[in-house]
């Protein structure tokens, strides 16, 4: 899959937005959000955010321990979710545009856009807001959803699909879906999602994922992982490894077998390196701790090795494969062995102070995955003792470039988007007169109108996560502190 690489500058641009629609004027200071609970059967109250809802699995971003997390909920943990309600805003009590407490904000936020207000090129160049967004801003009270999936090919409807061939009684048919590239640059959930619906309506058993990959956003893998499990049951999974680093061992550890290609290789996987991420050496251990968790249920319920997850994940954690006397398999564990006559060997693999990556012979040698004779499917279906299984054909690859593609065009719009709302903010900070002004605060209304429009495609593509941080901008009292600044304005203008 060959595109062109899009400036990634969304990371600034999107915490830039948040912070700017929170802040100036007191726009957005007009009302408390609301909290999400979450009460468990056993009593337990978590507050914060609830940022994905299934029918089996609620997160809810909270704090816990002073340590800002996601928690991750079955449905059947659940006992119910509340939600408290916001604060009205309050009334407007002055005539004056400018309180002495909102030109410090102004001012200070006058200082960030200077700061950090992205170029011509890392904002994907100018966006105009369309003329079918100039109709008043209607803005929803609802928190972030997850676009909800149905068993139908009528998903795939319009899209230049290769059909599967004829399904033959008794034998397997697989499919190969390639996780090739960069997590949430090449590879999206929303193609991987599709292919796995397309797999069950066409009568595939088995699932090949093609893994090379150096990683990449983290969200990602994880929301693979939940549609993989989705169809768990119906699928078996299989990962054949050319190289699945950092974020691609979620799906790795997924599948129900891991097979090595030669030359291949598989760890090193630190979601959030120390003193990098959020500043707090603290802070990132226990993130990571918490990953690591998800990923070693994950990988034990699927018959592979915790100790070596923990490895890859964990740069303190130590993997040491000891043979027992008399025995001809190793056996992987946390600690070095004490008793060293109850075993005919033992090795180091990683010793706490690195972060583990086997090879392929490493991990055949030592039983976390086999090391396959070539590249090819066929092998991987000769290691695996199937004598024969059909190829469902090309359908897992052009789903997923199809929709990867799609998924890139619209995060590009989205940072493009950011960049414009952002610009309209900062002509309204800088503007000295009350006519700027009120241009600038009309155009930010359509630059909002414009986004909220994005978020619902975003939303159909899977992509509702990317943009979950800013869910809480699109609350009704928003609009109406808008309104009220406006209207203040306007007065103004007219005089008494």
């Amino acid at each position: 899959m060959t595109r062109q690489n899009r400036p990634r500058a969304f990371a600034r641009t999107a915490p830039l937005v948040l912070l700017m629609m929170l802040m100036p004027l007191g726009v957005f200071a007009g009302g408390a959000l609301a909290d999400d609970v979450i009460i468990t059967t056993t009593g337990r109250r978590y507050v914060g955010t609830i940022i994905l809802q299934t029918a089996s699995k609620v997160h809810i971003k909270t704090v816990l321990h002073n340590i800002s997390t996601t928690v991750k909920l079955r449905r059947s943990e659940i006992a119910r979710i509340e939600k408290t309600k916001d604060e009205a805003p309050k009334a407007d009590t002055g005539e004056d545009a400018e309180t002495n407490t909102e030109k410090e904000v102004k001012k200070e936020a006058e200082k960030a856009v200077e700061k950090e207000a992205p170029s011509a090129t890392d904002a994907g160049g100018p966006s105009a807001a369309p003329a079918e967004d100039e109709a008043p801003v209607i803005l929803s009270d609802e928190g972030p959803s997850t676009f909800t999936r149905t068993r139908s090919s009528s998903l795939t409807r319009g899209l230049n699909v290769t059909p599967a061939p004829a399904k033959r009684d008794g034998i397997p048919m697989y499919l190969e879906i390639p996780l090739q590239g960069t997590f949430g640059e090449d590879i999206y959930p929303k193609g991987v999602g599709e292919a796995l619906l397309w797999a069950s309506d066409n009568g595939v058993t088995d699932i090949v994922f093609r893994i090379e990959s150096p990683g990449g956003a983290v969200w990602v893998a994880e929301r693979i992982v939940e549609l993989m499990n989705e169809q768990r049951g119906d699928l078996t999974y299989h990962a054949l490894i050319e190289r699945s680093i950092s974020a691609s061992i979620w799906p790795s550890f997924a599948c129900e077998t891991i097979s090595m290609a030669p030359r291949s290789d598989f760890g090193g996987a630190v979601a959030f390196r120390m003193d990098a991420a959020t500043g707090s050496a603290e802070v990132d251990m226990k993130m990571n701790s918490i990953r690591m968790a998800d990923v070693v249920t994950e990988a034990e319920e699927n018959g592979h090795s915790g100790p070596v997850v923990r490895a890859m994940m964990i740069s303190d954690q130590e993997l040491y494969a000891v043979l027992p006397a008399g025995e001809s398999e190793w056996e992987l564990r946390g600690s070095e062995p004490i008793d060293k006559s109850r075993y005919d060997d033992y090795e180091a693999l990683d010793s706490g102070e690195s972060i583990l990556t086997l090879t392929a012979n490493q991990a055949e040698r030592f039983g976390i995955a086999p090391k396959l004779k070539s590249e090819r499917a066929d092998a991987l279906r000769e290691r695996l003792g199937i004598e024969v299984w059909d190829d469902a054909g090309p359908a897992g690859y052009e789903l997923t470039e199809h929709y990867a593609k799609a998924c890139d065009d619209m995060m590009g719009k989205i940072q493009a988007q950011s960049a414009t709302i952002n610009s309209s903010i900062a002509r309204y900070l800088a503007s000295k007169y009350v006519r700027p002004s009120i241009r600038a605060l009309e155009q930010y209304k359509k630059d909002v109108a414009v986004f909220a429009r994005l978020r619902r495609q975003a939303q159909e593509l899977d992509l509702g996560v990317v943009i979950s941080e800013m869910d809480s901008n699109w609350r009704q009292y928003n609009s109406q502190e808008v309104e009220r600044i406006l209207k203040v304005l306007r007065r103004q203008l007219r005089g008494p």
